[in-house]
């Protein structure tokens, strides 16, 4: 877990206001994105409140999508997630790299980060019934097709306890923030 990060004001421009996270929880995340990207805006590619439950929807929605953040809210109202260096798409082998990192707020608004141990390189993995990050011995973040439900456990490739207020949880908001240089002007 690291503890500090280059501490500037990093509130990012959003397309949107966030339905899951606080502008405050928001600037967190960003303190600890790789530095080329802590300048990009974020532009909400997915959101499960406003496309519904469609894994294969996420998937087409951030098929141009090339860095982004996952924020998930459970219901027991913690907030936790994922940065993902490549596009998240079914891919039915392990991507990323050593810059994908995990976080979870618990129920507050202080992140706790997980980035890569280097004992495997087991980042990222997506297919048809969902998809997860990290791995050995299982899932460090785990969300299922039905976009409903996720899991998490202690994993190998980032060293972090379980993100959400359970192992087992269910998924009350979903959104993922393509990190864009600038933001789409809706139609």
């Amino acid at each position: 877990m690291y503890s500090n990060a280059f501490d500037f004001a990093c509130t990012p421009e959003l397309s949107c206001p966030s339905e899951v996270a606080t502008e405050h929880q928001i600037s967190q995340i960003a303190k600890f994105l790789p530095t080329i990207y802590k300048t990009k805006a974020w532009q909400l590619a997915y959101s499960r409140s406003r496309s519904g439950t469609s894994l294969s929807l996420l998937y087409r929605n951030l098929r141009d999508t090339r860095e982004a953040v996952l924020i998930i809210k459970d219901s027991e109202r913690h907030v936790f997630g994922a940065f993902c260096p490549e596009p998240l798409a079914a891919r039915m082998e392990y991507f990323g790299s050593g810059e994908t990192f995990l976080y979870s707020f618990g129920s507050g608004e202080t992140v706790d980060t997980f980035h890569w141990t280097t004992k495997n390189p087991f980042f990222i993995y997506a297919d048809a019934d969902g998809f997860g990050f990290g791995a050995d011995p299982g899932f460090g973040l785990f969300i299922d097709k039905e976009l409903l439900k996720g899991h998490s456990a202690q994993c190998q490739t980032f060293d972090n306890p379980v993100l959400a207020a359970s192992r087992d949880f269910d998924i009350a908001k979903l959104e993922i923030w393509a990190l864009v240089d600038e933001l789409e002007v809706p139609n």
